[in-house]
């Protein structure tokens, strides 16, 4: 069999590996996100479950921090690879590394900083400010780690290390959930946050057991330039929108249904953004394409690169569809394990859930366009897309909703965001 018939069974092969792998570190930053929420709500009660949702735009700030410097570090890191010169690759990798530590330390300085201003903000009783002030002052420290774990965790799957990774994140699951109620008992929210932080610092010590391996090829050099920097930032920051932009859309919204709607409501909004996070794991399928689509790229090959990002595109809409397919059979489960059972939340969470989870399908959709505009280099088509579905749309629709019909504003907004997005 020939080159040209093998290649196509062998970017299949590797296509579908990363897939699987990329799923699986997806699936950590929801379970993550969803574990704080859970064992808060259950552990500790209401006004705890909303200190939690009202600290997420941080977490999509730190994503957002973090896919910078590892989008832009893979991105230039596999177009080395793809040309072959191992050498380039090392310094842009070792580059990343340095950026990724240091743009920890700073976002975890700085979110410390604004605790103040973050918190006098938001129109909130004593309680929920309380409970928020504790998990903000262990939580930030996540910020620390984040970057870098991420960086790490990428590197190795595209070194090979796909089965280390998923060992890694799947043990980090599992050991998060554990001790987030281990600890939620005698600590508090304090214990759940402390839960999050270092089980994210056994995850990088766990994926850094590649580097100690045969198969390992990644090299570290002492390495860092302001150039290089630029390029990196330059390549990630298209990528990375998406994340600041749901940061300052989940801030706007949150201000707003705690202005405009009772706590109940709110409630439901936490957890109804918890449970639909579920779709926040299409936006770090494009480490699915970034690899075969460098090489793709070096050789010119635009069919195989169309065929990839189809079968992506499929297979997007088909998870799109399972996840919407869950959430609206399995909404009243859902909401009992967060403690509502009856009562009007029950009534309202099972009608928001189930009308805002309809989006997901056209939500894959949207994000692959997203992605693909951004890996052939279209970044001004590919941050239209991005300020389209993260803000435009969501914070727009929401506030028009609400000026003809209060009540439904929230549900029908969300739905309707991803689907005027797609058109």
């Amino acid at each position: 069999m020939t080159m040209q018939e093998t290649k196509p069974l062998i970017l299949l092969e590797k296509y579908r590996s990363l897939l699987i792998s990329a799923m699986i570190v997806e699936s950590v930053t929801f379970i993550v996100s969803l574990t704080d929420s859970l064992v808060a709500a259950n552990c500790i009660g209401s006004d705890a479950l909303s200190s939690v949702g009202l600290f997420s735009p941080f977490f999509s700030i730190c994503t957002f921090v973090t896919a910078v410097v590892n989008s832009g570090t893979m991105m230039l890191f596999s177009a080395d690879i793809g040309r072959f010169d191992k050498k380039q690759a090392t310094v842009h990798f070792s580059q990343g590394c340095i950026t990724a530590v240091i743009f920890g330390v700073l976002l975890t300085a700085i979110v410390f900083l604004i605790k103040p201003l973050f918190v006098s903000s938001l129109s909130i009783t004593p309680e929920i400010e309380s409970y928020l002030s504790s998990y903000y002052s262990v939580a930030t420290l996540y910020f620390l780690f984040a970057p870098i774990g991420c960086l790490l965790d990428n590197a190795i799957v595209a070194d090979g290390g796909e089965k280390l990774s998923v060992a890694a994140n799947t043990i980090q699951i599992v050991e998060n959930v554990l001790l987030s109620f281990l600890l939620a008992k005698p600590f508090g929210i304090v214990g759940i946050a402390a839960a999050t932080v270092g089980c994210k610092a056994v995850f990088i010590l766990l994926v850094s057991i590649w580097f100690f391996t045969k198969k390992n090829t990644l090299r570290f050099v002492w390495h860092f330039s302001f150039k290089d920097l630029g390029e990196m930032f330059s390549k990630g920051i298209v990528r990375a929108s998406t994340y600041a932009l749901t940061a300052l859309m989940m801030w706007l919204l949150n201000r707003f249904v705690l202005e405009h709607y009772n706590i109940t409501t709110f409630q439901i909004w936490v957890i109804a953004q918890k449970i639909l996070g579920l779709s926040t794991i299409f936006e770090g399928f494009s480490l699915t394409l970034r690899p075969i689509i460098s090489t793709l790229q070096s050789e010119n090959n635009t069919k195989a690169m169309r065929a990839i990002t189809l079968r992506l595109l499929s297979d997007l809409v088909m998870i799109g569809v399972l996840c919407t397919t869950i959430i609206f059979c399995f909404t009243a489960q859902l909401l009992h394990i967060y403690g509502i059972k009856d009562g009007e939340a029950f009534e309202q969470g099972i009608n928001a859930l189930r009308i805002m989870s309809i989006t997901i399908v056209f939500g894959a959709q949207a994000v692959m366009f997203f992605i693909y505009y951004f890996l052939i280099d279209k970044p001004i088509l590919s941050l239209m897309v991005g300020f389209l579905k993260d803000l435009i749309c969501p914070v727009g629709l929401i506030y028009l909703l609400e000026s003809f019909h209060k009540g439904d504003s929230i549900c029908f907004g969300w739905d309707l965001r991803h689907q005027i997005c797609f058109v």
